[in-house]
């Protein structure tokens, strides 16, 4: 192929360069295409920045304006206890402001019960670790006196004590001698070993050693290292372990013995609310039963609770309607009376226990008492939902809430600087020429664009404008401290937000404010249709974006075709220098040949 030929072999041309170097004029224009995409692409950037700066803006105006987010009729509660009363503001245009003392004599409750303890056996408790004398240490006919010295009355004990020794109780050894008492034996083990508690009961001369803590995890483990301290107390050497209390299991088979309950259920009905649930002992759960209640008609919530291991039923809302009615005639299972939940004893003892809901009942400032079912109360205060936490008085007082109309403020301030500042440094931006870099390249290029012009010149108009129907004292954005800032001799501009003027405006004026910032005729409002305008579909913005984009994919077709050119144009050339080395490789060729055929003449 034409490609893979050697450069100048038979012509001593250099031709591939010769062909570089004129594909590169060539690639000129096309190169410049590229450039031109890249400076639009970051113009483009620039444009959706704006647009995007422009949005956030007019999200901040929409927030504050009255048929926008209307942040003036925003509202604020404060709550003198909220251990008895919450509120919160449904709807800020119905809220009237005022202070509402709210006294609360009865809560809302549930239809409640509340069954017994479920297992209440000897081994219902957690047991210590105990390690104590077998039999009373003292000799028939002596006692032992524990706060005089061994020696002193050695002829007292069953098991004559030897004169030391050592013992060791979890890991700690404690010595001892026949010139202590028992009781300064006790007071060493108790000083050294942690969570021991050793005791000489009088009465039944014993000693006695318990742990502090309870449970299966408590033990003692002691034994004499040297001298005969256990032998004489007549404590066996060992480990002594405490107990776990044995609690109901709510998973468990209701007929397995191990279950730990009282009274074990029987098979056959009950009945809660009117609603009929069948017992199978042999293959239902406490859990399983729950279910089956929670899931039913019956209009009552159950649950178990593992650390009172008492059953709690409620009913699913409250108020004096709401009843819990517990078995009925013709029960057959004793579900209920097991669980602790009735008294009654199906079958003999079938009956209805009833339990009642109450009333929520309060005043509000000082007028007569309601009744409410609920905890939740509407209506009562205008756009505000009350919820009652326990009785007592609370006082809620409503209020404009005024800092969230100045934040709001503050943002529209700080989103007006944001667009004001881009727009304003890339009007201002020094033009870069002949630079083949596209962030260069796209630098300046916009200084005398008519759309950003006229942004900037909206930007300004919507401060200083006057807002048309407006009282003179308050027709001005400056006159509630929003105003213009110039600075190095008016080159750059800000617009400032003088909070304490804005403050004091609001307060002595909030009407007249209100009206200038975000009613109808506002200022804001006004705002609004501007930069609604500018960033709409059809506005000068997005115009700008559709033709950067429309000229980003015509030069890529542009380029695309320019690209097809000049492969074609390298080809071309290539396979002309070929041509042309073909031709020059067989001229070279005949000639040797004539040389050899003159040279043997001349050797004639």
């Amino acid at each position: 192929m034409a490609n893979n030929f050697v450069s100048g072999i038979s012509s001593g041309i250099d031709w591939n360069s010769i062909i570089e170097k004129t594909m590169q004029v060539k690639r000129k224009p096309v190169e410049n295409l590229y450039l031109q995409n890249e400076t639009n692409k970051i113009t483009g950037n620039f444009w959706n920045k704006i647009n995007e700066k422009l949005n956030s803006l007019l999200n901040s105006i929409n927030y504050i304006r009255k048929i926008g987010g209307d942040v003036f009729s925003y509202k604020e509660i404060k709550i003198s206890d909220a251990t008895v009363i919450d509120a919160n503001i449904t709807n800020n245009n119905n809220v009237l402001n005022g202070t509402y003392t709210i006294n609360i004599t009865q809560i809302a409750t549930y239809a409640t019960k509340i069954g017994g303890v479920l297992y209440t056996g000897p081994d219902s408790k957690a047991k210590e670790a105990m390690a104590e004398s077998n039999n009373s240490i003292n000799k028939s006919g002596y006692t032992i006196d524990p706060d005089s010295s061994i020696y002193s009355q050695i002829e007292a004990f069953d098991i004559t004590p030897a004169e030391s020794g050592i013992i060791k109780i979890n890991g700690r050894e404690i010595t001892w001698n026949q010139n202590e008492s028992i009781n300064q034996i006790i007071a060493n083990i108790n000083s050294n070993v942690t969570g021991i508690t050793a005791t000489f009961d009088y009465e039944s001369q014993k000693i006695i050693i318990t742990t502090t803590a309870k449970g299966s995890n408590a033990y003692i483990d002691i034994s004499d290292v040297s001298g005969n301290f256990l032998l004489f107390s007549k404590i066996d050497e060992g480990i002594y372990n405490g107990s776990d209390a044995k609690i109901f299991n709510p998973n468990a088979i209701l007929s397995d013995q191990d279950i730990n309950m009282d009274i074990m259920v029987t098979d056959g009905i009950f009945t809660i609310n009117g609603v009929k649930f069948y017992v199978d002992t042999g293959k239902e759960t406490l859990n399983s039963i729950i279910n089956k209640i929670n899931n039913s008609q019956a209009g009552v919530i159950i649950s178990y609770d593992n650390n009172s291991q008492k059953i709690i039923i409620n009913s699913k809302e409250t108020g004096a309607n709401q009843k819990i009615v517990l078995g009925a005639q013709g029960d057959t299972s004793n579900f209920l009376y097991a669980f602790k939940l009735s008294e009654n004893n199906p079958p003999t003892g079938g009956g209805e226990d009833t339990y009642y809901g109450i009333n929520a009942i309060f005043s509000i400032n000082g007028g007569s008492q309601i009744s409410s079912e609920s905890n939740k109360i509407t209506g009562f205060i205008p756009g505000v939902i009350l919820d009652i936490k326990s009785e007592g008085k609370s006082s809620i007082t409503v209020s404009t809430d005024k800092q969230e109309i100045k934040k709001s403020v503050k943002d529209f301030v700080e989103k007006w600087n944001e667009v004001f500042e881009l727009v304003d440094s890339k009007l201002k931006e020094e033009r870069v020429f002949n630079s083949t870099d596209a962030e260069e390249n796209s630098k300046g290029k916009l200084t005398s664009n008519s759309t950003l012009i006229m942004i900037r010149d909206r930007l300004l108009n919507m401060i200083v404008s006057t807002a048309e129907g407006l009282p003179q004292d308050m027709n001005m954005l400056e006159q509630v401290g929003i105003k213009l800032t110039y600075t190095q001799n008016y080159k750059n501009v800000k617009l400032t937000f003088d909070e304490s003027k804005f403050d004091r405006e609001l307060t002595n004026n909030f009407e007249k404010v209100k009206d200038l910032i975000s009613s109808v005729n506002g200022v804001l409002q006004m705002a609004y249709g501007t930069i609604n305008e500018l960033i709409s579909f059809s506005g000068p913005v997005n115009m700008e974006i559709r033709t950067l984009t429309e000229e980003i994919n015509n030069n890529i077709k542009r380029i695309t075709e320019y690209e097809y050119k000049l492969l074609m144009e390298e080809q071309r050339l290539r396979e002309q220098y070929y041509a042309m080395e073909q031709i020059i490789s067989k001229l070279n060729s005949q000639l040797q040949t004539f040389n050899t055929w003159l040279n043997a003449l001349n050797k004639r």
